[in-house]
Formats: C-alpha cells, sequence, structure tokens
C-alpha cells in the first residue's frame, strides 16, 4: 500500500517494523503550517522543541514515535543539529529512551554530496522492547573523508581492523549527554577539561555586534555621510566587515587608515532631533521600504539604532582554518562580523592578555570542542557558544603575567601584518607563555595563596552590554 500524506500531521495509529528516511531539510520559516507543527510534535512525544528546529528534527521524532516495540529504522540528515541548541532535547530523547544505537557522522571538512553544500550523519534506531532496559552507551563512528559502503558494513558490523581516516568511539550516554556540541566529541572523544583552565564565562560576557537591519544605508563611508548630511553627532566609528581588521589589535592608526581609504567605517545612529538633511535621507529609507523589513518593523523609530558600549575584544563569527580574536584598543564599535566579548576587570592590559590567550594555539584546540562546523569545514561560534571557551584562570595571575601575554599579543599583531613565518614564532612563543600560565593558575587554584600582585574579578560587569534578539542562536 502507498500513502501520499504529510508525515507529520498523519492522523493513524499504525506503526511499522522499519523504516528507511531521508527527510526534507527545512528551516523553520520555509515550514507552513497553520499550526504549531513544533508544539504538535513535541507533544505527541513528551519533547520541548525550539521553533528553530529544521523539519527533520520533527521527522526523526515521528519516525521513532511510529516504530513497535522491536522496530528499527536507518535515517540520513545533516549533522549540524549534533552541534545546534535546537538540536539538544532530540539528542536527549533518542539516548534517555535508547533509542540510538550507532550514529556515523561524516567530517564536515568534506562534502559527502558533489551537487549539494550539506553535512550527513546515519541514525540507526532501535525501539527497545518492554522490559529492555536502554543502553548506557553509544556507539559513534567518525568518518574523516569518504567511505566504501562495504568497508562502512564492516566498520558497524563491529570489524577490528580499522581503516585510515575512521575513529570509532563507545561513549557513554551521561557523557555525552553533558556535551553541548558533538563535533569534536566523535571525532576525538570526551576531552576532560584541563587544569588551570576557566570558561570564558567566568572572566568575561558576550553578545553579538550591532545588527542594523540595512547596512548600506546606516554605514557609511565618511564622505557619503557626508554627501547624505549625516550631523557628525550622529555618527560612531564602526568596523563592519572581519577583512577591516588585519591583524590582532586594531588601534586608532587602523581605523584612521580604514576611514581615508574610503570604506564604510561610521554608524548613522540617527535619533534625537534631526536635521533637515538628516529627515530627507530618513524619506529616502522609507521609500526604499526600508521600516518593512524584519528588524526595522520593530523599532520605533524603525530608524533608532541599537545602544551598547565598544566591546573591548572582538570575536570573528566565521574562519576556517582558525577563529580570529582582535583586541579593539580604538574603542570603535562594530557589526555583527564580530561578536563582542566584554571582560570583568576593565583595565586595558588585562583584555589584551585575554585576547593573546585565545588566539593562542593551545586555546584555539579547546575552542574546536564548542565551535559549530558547517559544510566545507565552515567554522562558526554563537555568542553563547564562546562563553563555554576554556582559557587560562587570568584571575589568579599577577599582573607581571597579564603584561607579558599582552605584550606577545603585540608581538603577534605585528607578525600578523607581516607574513606567515613570522606568525608561526609569534605563536609558538604566545603558546610557552599560555601553558605556563596555565600551569600557575593550576597551584593557585588548588589552594595556594593568590601571587602578589593578582586581583580576584568584581562579582559585575562594569561594562553593562545591552542584550538584544535578532542573529537567532540555532
Amino acid at each position: 500500500m502507498f500513502l501520499c500524506c504529510d508525515f507529520l500531521s498523519w492522523d493513524s495509529p499504525a506503526l511499522f517494523d522499519a523504516a528507511i528516511a531521508n527527510p526534507p531539510y527545512l528551516r523553520h520559516h520555509d515550514m507552513l503550517y497553520s499550526h504549531d507543527v513544533f508544539r504538535a510534535v513535541g507533544n505527541r512525544n513528551g519533547v520541548h522543541l525550539s521553533r528553530l528546529t529544521n523539519a527533520y528534527g520533527l521527522f526523526i521524532l515521528e519516525i521513532c514515535r511510529r516504530l513497535a516495540p522491536g522496530g528499527r529504522a536507518a535515517i540520513i540528515v545533516p549533522g549540524e543539529w549534533l552541534n545546534a541548541n535546537f538540536g539538544m532535547p532530540i539528542k536527549e530523547f533518542l539516548l534517555t529512551n535508547g533509542l540510538l544505537k550507532q550514529l556515523v557522522y561524516f567530517s564536515h571538512a568534506s562534502l559527502i554530496f558533489e551537487d549539494a553544500l550539506t553535512t550527513a550523519c546515519l541514525l540507526f534506531i532501535e525501539k527497545n522492547r518492554a522490559g529492555v532496559r536502554p543502553s548506557e552507551v553509544l556507539h559513534a563512528v567518525f568518518v574523516h573523508d569518504g567511505i566504501a559502503l562495504d568497508v562502512l558494513r564492516r566498520v558497524l558490523a563491529g570489524d577490528s581492523m580499522m581503516p585510515d581516516g575512521i575513529a570509532r568511539h563507545v561513549l557513554p550516554v551521561h557523557g555525552i549527554l553533558s556535551q553541548k556540541k558533538w563535533d569534536y566529541v566523535l571525532q576525538n572523544g570526551i576531552q576532560a577539561q584541563p587544569e588551570g583552565f576557566v570558561p570564558l564565562s567566568h572572566l568575561a560576557t558576550t553578545c553579538r555586534g550591532i545588527a542594523t537591519g540595512a547596512n548600506a544605508f546606516f554605514h557609511l563611508s565618511a564622505s557619503a555621510a557626508k554627501r547624505c548630511g549625516i550631523d557628525e553627532r550622529h555618527l560612531k566609528p564602526c568596523v563592519g566587515k572581519a577583512m577591516d581588521a588585519e591583524g590582532f589589535v586594531f588601534d586608532q592608526e587602523d581605523f584612521a587608515r580604514l576611514a581615508a581609504a574610503g570604506r564604510p567605517a561610521y554608524l548613522a545612529a540617527l535619533e534625537g532631533k534631526l536635521t533637515r538633511a538628516e529627515t530627507a535621507y530618513v524619506s529616502q529609507g522609507e521609500a526604499q521600504g526600508l521600516p518593512r523589513r524584519y528588524l526595522l518593523a520593530a523599532r520605533s523609530p524603525w530608524y533608532k539604532m541599537e545602544s551598547r558600549p565598544p566591546a573591548p575584544i572582538w570575536a570573528a563569527v566565521f574562519g576556517r582554518s582558525r577563529l580570529k580574536f582582535v583586541w579593539n584598543r580604538a574603542g570603535v564599535f562594530n557589526l555583527t562580523t564580530f561578536h563582542c566579548i566584554y571582560p570583568r576587570r576593565r583595565e586595558a592590559e588585562f583584555a589584551g592578555a585575554l585576547v593573546a590567550c585565545l588566539n593562542s594555539r593551545v586555546v584555539q584546540r579547546l575552542c574546536e570542542q564548542q565551535q559549530r562546523v558547517y559544510g566545507g569545514g565552515l567554522r562558526k561560534f554563537e555568542p553563547r557558544d564562546l562563553l563555554d571557551v576554556p582559557v587560562p584562570n587570568l584571575e589568579v595571575m599577577p599582573e607581571s603575567n597579564i603584561t607579558r601575554l599582552c605584550g606577545l599579543l603585540e608581538r603577534l599583531d605585528r607578525a600578523a601584518r607581516e607574513g606567515p613565518e613570522p606568525v608561526s614564532i609569534a605563536l609558538d612563543e604566545l603558546d610557552e607563555a599560555v601553558t605556563a600560565a596555565a600551569a600557575q593558575a593550576t597551584t593557585a587554584m588548588e589552594g595556594e595563596p593568590a601571587p602578589e600582585g593578582a586581583h580576584p574579578l568584581p562579582g559585575s560587569l562594569p561594562w553593562e552590554p545591552h542584550r538584544h534578539r535578532g542573529g537567532q542562536d540555532e
């Protein structure tokens, strides 16, 4: 019998002994239902789902619900959900109910399908019969590159001869459920928190950069701002592209060069009483339909810009070989090409030392446990991901160490403007300093007296950055 219907809305008590599925990959805004399909599917399966859940996540839950006791399913879906926030309740559902028996996860660095920029993972699911306890482990296979089907069959069958490029792990359910993102864990297994390190949240807070809603209208070059008649009091120095920050330290000279090159370097923050020219510029935006855009429609007036203090540290949102952190010594604003990091200590050198640590190879390797990886190996952080990045506990460092790390960052910045060989030498020295700092922090954190000159962190942030919704975190 062949049925043609919407599986997510199918009203039938039918159960199946087997299912093979390649469900549709649809983002939440492409799912056009007259009812709240996320709540409906979630209620049927006892799961609280985010409204950012991709359609294939709903299919996974419904397939599991419709399996008869002892029934099995094989499902192919993208791998992003294993590293996204919307996937967390689905992972918990599968593991706590003992449904996910084996997982094959293909490295995001390689494209499995030549004609599609997507990732892939295989889920092998079995519904336990009554009285069978859920398994306490997950069998996972990580595939670094393509793999022949017969080889994959042998690996899944438990063949002891592991071919190159394949990693197999038996992961405790309680351990893997504590990991927010699985990309690193599936490749390397569960790693212990290194000694002397603390989550970045211990030293700083984060938020995304300023979302204008219309960069071409609000982010202007000096000549464009003058031509449009924007008053200087309504212009804020602002970086909008990652390429505009060449090194690891961005100072006033860098900003001056950016502005002199005719690049967009000023944010039009129109507020209060506008000049006649500014009123005419606002009218131009209205004629272009800007007030109807998603972000701008929620603002009153529509051209009112987000307000927050400049972030002392910028974190690049995307990267391929590594993620970049910049010390914003110029104190200028930034758009969403960078996330904002606000250290709890306000001293400039503390921010520089923290940026040095974040750019070291030592911390960059630890960053891999928190990043999201997309097709082709593109790496991405959301602001909340950054908070979990382990960094040396600078809270217990003497000021001499803070000063040294800050100096090493400046050396790395100079090297970055010269070429790859100087950068490698600068990173070697920085790695040694970061490792030594972590060792010193370990001693201090084990109950030894704090080193002379070390300062405890205040209980609240001096920056008080504003929180905004926009650029939703999946």
